[in-house]
């Protein structure tokens, strides 16, 4: 029924130019209301909005994404590289070398943890780019109501006040209110 979490696009170069993106606060608990009071609050129908309604929402809050986690500093997520159980036993190793003055050993220690560390970092920040690419490439998709009319639309497009149409196996593409169901479990 109406989508939630929205925040700005990461590329604005593909889609148009959002300058201030309007958060969503509701002053009453759709969960409890009747239909009436939710499409009445929203602004919608049982039909759905328009697809020109739909564009003004979209403009005025922006794209239902989830919001991303921010991420580590690259000296940060290094620095977090270091205390995996490995490494720990590894400074732990190199710290007794050193101790009982065997420095060869702590020195080759020492290296092996550097190496160990970015290695993993350099592993990790790449497998972080192709995730980033193949989730470029992928777009779901959701049934709503557009101009009375049931439409295929990215989920990031949808706005509140729209009306979804779920299917068996359907991802649920935002936080809705089930107006009916049949069969849902």
């Amino acid at each position: 029924m109406c989508a939630v979490k929205n925040v700005k696009p990461k590329k604005e170069k593909e889609r148009f130019h959002l300058t201030s993106v309007k958060p969503q606060v509701y002053d009453f608990d759709c969960s409890e209301c009747d239909t009436s009071v939710i499409f009445s609050k929203l602004d919608t129908t049982d039909k759905g909005l328009t697809d020109k309604e739909a564009k003004v929402r979209l403009h005025e809050y922006g794209y239902n994404e989830p919001a991303r986690k921010k991420e580590l500093g690259v000296a940060a997520q290094i620095l977090t590289k270091f205390f995996n159980p490995l490494n720990m036993v590894l400074i732990v190793i190199g710290g007794f070398s050193l101790f009982s003055g065997d420095t060869i050993s702590a020195i080759l220690v020492l290296a092996m943890i550097i190496l160990s560390v970015f290695l993993s970092y350099f592993q990790e920040y790449r497998s972080g780019r192709e995730v980033e690419k193949l989730m470029e490439m992928v777009t779901t998709q959701t049934t709503v109501y557009r101009n009375g009319k049931p439409k295929e639309v990215n989920i990031n497009e949808l706005v509140p006040g729209d009306i979804v149409d779920l299917f068996a196996g359907d991802m649920i593409p935002a936080d809705l209110r089930i107006m009916s169901c049949k069969d849902l479990f």
